[in-house]
């Protein structure tokens, strides 16, 4: 059989299948699943191996924004954890072995730690947590795999809102916030938020309420409530720590208001939109990624004016 830069004839005739036997991976449990390899010709085979893999890695160099290269992989200006690092081999012989063509099934079974982090990952962000599998079928003799297969999966790890006090009582935030525009200050609004909890699940909607008095001189025109979401990244650059940090912001609700100098009204209701699939508060498990989240409450009047009020915290769960 001709052999070509480690490859052979069958590569082109094998089809390989990576399959879990459940429909969500967490941490700390015992996965099970099996490889599927299709053959439509025989193939001589030495050997069939999985490995699992899962890091966490930041990337905190400010001299680059394009961290489509692997953040950081190949260079010295981030952190990484390496959560998941296990080979099993589902098939090895002496020498080559000629599988006949049609199915051939082999099982694995890995054990996913308690302490293995949820899957986080931003197109262009400055970190991420990913985890795969990786397929490897080869002869003896070749430098090389003959065929290869990789699964990108993600890994939930449970937050239950009811192991964070803070999380189960209602939001409440009074505050007199300055009313700006063009630099300059034009006064104030009393803006009082309250949330009939503080912390959330994904799918979930959000019940607002705001109270606002409108202290300036200006006519408030419109209301947006946020979820803004904090992701601090820690690293190192040039030997020494560093964090960074960015932020993602979620639109709960959009108002028009036209609220008069020295009125007053309340205005309730439920977000636009559920709570997106978020990772969990804190990202456990991870300690160079951390994540946070705030409501922001952003009223506008007159050409550019603004008034802010966005240091109100709240928590994303997985489960009550």
């Amino acid at each position: 059989m001709k052999a070509l830069r480690g490859q052979i004839e069958g590569y082109d005739k094998a089809r390989v299948g990576i399959i879990f036997d459940h429909e969500e991976l967490r941490s700390g449990m015992t996965v099970k699943g099996h490889v599927q390899i299709n053959l439509q010709a025989p193939l001589p085979v030495h050997y069939v191996k999985i490995r699992f893999h899962g890091l966490a890695q930041t990337h905190t160099a400010v001299h680059s924004t394009d961290y489509s290269h692997g953040l950081g992989y190949n260079n010295d200006d981030g952190d990484k954890e390496v959560y998941l690092n296990e080979p099993i081999t589902l098939f090895e012989a002496e020498d080559d072995r000629i599988l006949e063509a049609g199915n051939h099934t082999y099982p694995f079974e890995v054990n996913f730690a308690e302490n293995m982090p949820s899957s986080f990952s931003e197109h262009n962000g400055m970190g991420h947590v990913i985890y795969h599998c990786h397929v490897e079928i080869g002869r003896r003799y070749a430098y090389s795999p003959d065929i290869s297969k990789t699964r990108w999966f993600d890994v939930h790890r449970p937050l239950s809102l009811k192991t964070i006090p803070d999380a189960l009582v209602p939001l409440d935030v009074r505050k007199e916030c300055t009313a700006r525009s063009c630099c300059c200050n034009r006064g104030s609004v009393d803006v009082h938020l309250t949330l009939p909890k503080s912390g959330f699940l994904p799918g979930e909607r959000i019940k607002y309420n705001v109270s606002l008095k409108n202290n300036t001189t200006s006519v408030l025109k419109d209301m947006t409530i946020t979820v803004r979401r904090v992701v601090a990244y820690t690293g190192h650059y040039k030997g020494f720590k560093r964090s960074l940090s960015e932020t993602k912001a979620f639109t709960v609700t959009e108002r028009v208001l036209r609220l008069g100098v020295n009125e007053e009204e309340t205005y309730d209701g439920s977000s636009l939109g559920q709570v997106p699939a978020l990772p969990p508060t804190g990202l456990p498990g991870c300690k160079i990624i951390d994540i946070n989240y705030f409501v922001k409450v952003a009223i506008t009047f007159g050409l550019c004016g603004s008034v802010e009020l966005d240091d109100c915290k709240i928590w994303i769960g997985t489960e009550e």
